[in-house]
């Protein structure tokens, strides 16, 4: 999941996502 994460770090809209369900 650490790959997700970080190819979503790249998006704002998906970051704020991962941190929320983080």
């Amino acid at each position: 999941m650490q790959n997700l994460r970080q190819a979503i770090g790249s998006d704002t809209r998906l970051g704020i996502v991962v941190k929320s369900d983080a």
